[in-house]
């Protein structure tokens, strides 16, 4: 095989993403595009190729197809998943993985039990060369030994926003609010460099978003082994803001990034005089390889160097960079906060109760 046949699920704002990544590869080809809305489907499949398909299940059964990437509603993704796999296609599925602990599992365990099939989950900002900059010299030591961390996110997502789709704003479709959509990718971020958590303490509130069930506001504490303790915070705001302010603190230094879009380093202490110098030749790579997508300005870039380590695993037969294991940390400390609240609890990982979600009566 010298190129991928691609199947797009979902044919939406994130579906054009996704045809756009794959097609940037130049190993891809795409030949379908899914939607239950045709004429969703057939737009996308005469911008980037392929047929239009209404029914998913149709690409599954094509033996011509090789993979399918899933950026439909949130509800839908887990099945889909457990069906591709079954029939036999390597997956790249859109976050959420998915919005129960159950399946959110039951998901990591299929990956690992079909080791024939590359998978793996969209978390783009791990492709970013000052993120991976920033991993490799606080694993090799340049701030010590990890002691504590604190994140402010911030995010503006209008009544407009919630109102563009019925699936939006509501728990049984979207799964919850601004955490499992856009606050996901910061807290996947900080899988990088603390891991997984032992045990989260969360409380998620609807302050000003009257025309949703779900969540505007988070605080919450992160607990990682060795008694390290993270202090989590996120808002929905007026005003079209957007960013991610992250802070590492170790035992020999410390560090601040966004870990939106921008990716920017806004504070470095480290006896590492190389660190410096590290940044600066991965901001330069950055700005090299930065693709403003199809899709929203927030997306930032590096779906393209996702979907390529993706395309380039299955025409490799290697494993790719990422892990559904990997990249299912950030899903269930979400999960873990919504389930948090319901229960008034702390909650310990892995989730071993039944799982709920918080009814959240507006705060005024």
């Amino acid at each position: 095989m010298n190129m991928v046949n691609i199947a797009v699920i979902g044919s939406g704002i994130i579906g054009k993403v996704h045809a756009w990544a794959a097609a940037k590869s130049g190993k891809s080809k795409l030949v379908a595009c899914v939607d239950t809305d045709r004429p969703r489907a057939e737009a996308l499949a005469k911008e980037y190729g392929g047929n239009a398909e209404c029914d998913y299940r149709r690409v599954l059964d094509d033996k011509n197809v090789h993979a399918v990437s899933i950026g439909t509603p949130h509800f839908e993704h887990a099945q889909m998943y457990f069906d591709a796999i079954a029939a036999g296609k390597h997956v790249i599925c859109e976050k959420p993985l998915t919005t129960t602990p159950e399946n959110l599992y039951t998901m990591i365990d299929i990956s690992k039990a079909r080791r024939d099939l590359v998978i793996t989950g969209v978390f783009q900002h791990r492709f970013s060369p000052i993120t991976r900059a920033i991993q490799k010299r606080i694993a090799d030591g340049a701030i010590g030994k990890i002691t504590s961390g604190s994140v402010d996110f911030e995010c503006t997502r209008t009544r407009e926003y919630y109102g563009s789709d019925a699936w939006r704003g509501k728990w049984k479709f979207e799964g919850g609010g601004m955490l499992i959509n856009q606050a996901i990718h910061t807290i996947d971020s900080l899988s990088l460099f603390f891991g997984r958590p032992v045990a989260v303490d969360a409380r998620v509130e609807r302050r000003r978003m009257d025309t949703i069930e779900v969540e505007d506001y988070a605080d919450g504490v992160f607990e990682y082994p060795g008694g390290v303790k993270l202090k989590f915070h996120a808002e929905n705001v007026p005003g079209n803001k957007w960013g991610a302010d992250v802070h590492i603190n170790g035992e020999k230094g410390s560090i601040a990034y966004d870990s939106a879009a921008s990716h920017k380093v806004n504070k470095l202490e480290t006896p590492d005089s190389g660190f410096r110098r590290a940044l600066d030749e991965a901001e330069k790579e950055e700005a090299a390889l930065f693709a403003k997508t199809p899709g929203k300005a927030e997306y930032g870039s590096f779906h393209d160097l996702q979907f390529l380590d993706f395309i380039e695993a299955i025409l490799e037969d290697r494993r790719p960079r990422f892990e559904i294991a990997d990249v299912s940390i950030a899903n269930e400390i979400v999960l873990a906060m919504y389930h948090s609240t319901a229960t008034g609890k702390r909650v310990a990982l892995p989730i071993g109760e039944t799982y709920r979600q918080p009814l959240l009566e507006i705060k005024k």
